[in-house]
């Protein structure tokens, strides 16, 4: 009795999906594989396998390996401030630089200057002191 029951039940589940496949083909225009993908996904969407490993070093390396992509970022980053500060230090330096170096030109020029010129006056005393001698 029992038996008979499941092969009818059977035959009856096998009709239904054979009259729901029909339907979907001629009335609702689905082919019978986006049909079957779809039950499939749908189906993988309810069933939820979890499958846990105890940590060992093998399958913590990539966890390790994101943790050290995450350090050298950060240090990436701060040596991309120390080098911005660097370079705004040196731009500051390098015009200090620049204007104690037109300073002392300057300085340079003058003293040039005050040579041609005292020079000039003490050519011009010892012509006046030749030319009251003579």
């Amino acid at each position: 009795m029992r038996q008979k029951f499941l092969f009818n039940l059977t035959l009856i589940l096998f009709l239904f999906f054979l009259t729901l496949l029909v339907y979907s083909k001629f009335v609702l225009k689905i082919h019978s594989t986006d049909l079957v993908s779809y039950s499939l996904a749908s189906l993988g969407s309810s069933v939820g396998v979890s499958v846990s490993v105890p940590p060992n070093p093998y399958n913590t390396l990539a966890s390790q390996l994101q943790e050290w992509q995450t350090r050298l970022e950060e240090k990436e980053k701060l040596l991309t401030q120390k080098e911005i500060a660097l370079n705004q230090k040196s731009v500051f330096q390098g015009e200090i630089i620049s204007k104690l170096v037109a300073a002392l030109l300057i300085i340079i020029f003058l003293l040039i200057l005050a040579n041609f010129y005292f020079d000039f006056k003490f050519r011009i005393q010892i012509l006046k002191s030749a030319k009251g001698k003579n």
